[in-house]
């Protein structure tokens, strides 16, 4: 593989992170929708004020691009402690048209919220339609699929669970939680749980963005990320000593105009190799995420 690195302030690339579409709109005069119960007023500002949104700021918020196999890595790092990580243009206008197809011919479910002890059920907490994605069923799925599996060769795709594509419409949401899994015992363990352990780190990757809303908030960050479509971000869900990350905390926010279509691929804590090294029982740092030639 070949790398190479470039090194960038994110303050000079801002209009690089944000459009003036998503940016354009303040909490004020903003829709009531169906779940809105679930959402705290300053969470709801942080997703709908951009102003709210100071990491950019941050003295150690950094953009870095770097490539291998002579493709183009681009780098924002939102967080280094807990790593929270944006992969701009990680696909191809080809790649999100192809996979957007896909979606169109998908059956979409309501989704469910999962309980502490495992059990699904249907909430206002989370207004989404979503569907499996089988990587190896679709050419164009499957080319998402190994495209992660080159740009981010830290992480092991292998104990990933299959891809899940989430479609939300006006009105759809997914209030403040984390993707880690908290049970009462082992006895409410699904065959993930028990094959693969807990939610290492969580994956989304844009394919279309709603004209108003649909950002993603990590409330405990203060961050927000607002994708464009080619664009992917990973956060750890877990710490070095695989418990949860309480700062892992994140919603998707409210749509209030137009439709986000992403998919999500949660890892699974078996095998990865970042696990392997870490000698630090507390936050993993987005440093685990770079290759170890830099």
């Amino acid at each position: 593989m070949l790398y190479k690195l470039f090194l960038f302030s994110l303050f000079f690339l801002l209009p690089l992170a944000f459009s003036e579409e998503n940016s354009s709109y303040t909490s004020s005069g903003k829709d009531i929708f169906e779940g809105d119960e679930y959402w705290d007023e300053q969470y709801l500002d942080l997703c709908d004020n951009v102003a709210k949104d100071t990491t950019w700021q941050w003295r150690r918020a950094v953009c870095f691009e770097y490539l291998i196999s002579f493709q183009a890595v681009k780098v924002e790092i939102i967080s280094w402690s807990p790593g929270l990580v944006i992969y701009r243009d990680m696909f191809t206008k080809k790649q999100v048209h192809d996979y957007l197809e896909i979606m169109k011919h998908q059956d979409f479910e309501e989704q469910q919220v999962v309980n502490d002890d495992g059990t699904e059920y249907y909430s206002k907490y989370r207004k989404a339609n979503g569907t499996q994605i089988i990587a190896q069923d679709f050419p164009a799925a499957l080319s998402i699929w190994k495209t992660v599996k080159n740009l981010i060769p830290t992480l092991n795709i292998e104990s990933s669970e299959d891809i899940v594509a989430l479609s939300y419409i006006r009105g759809g949401h997914y209030a403040a939680h984390h993707d880690f899994l908290e049970y009462p015992s082992e006895k409410e363990w699904d065959s993930w749980m028990k094959n693969y352990g807990n939610r290492f780190g969580t994956l989304i990757m844009a394919f279309e963005t709603a004209k108003l809303g649909g950002a993603t908030i990590f409330p405990s960050l203060n961050a927000a990320i607002r994708p464009n479509p080619g664009d992917a971000f990973f956060w750890f869900n877990a710490m070095g000593n695989t418990k949860q990350e309480d700062l892992s905390d994140h919603g998707g926010c409210p749509i209030y105009e137009g439709k986000k279509s992403i998919s999500t691929i949660w890892f699974r804590m078996k095998n990865q190799p970042i696990l392997t090294k870490l000698l630090n029982p507390g936050h993993i740092s987005a440093r685990w995420l770079i290759p170890d030639h830099f």
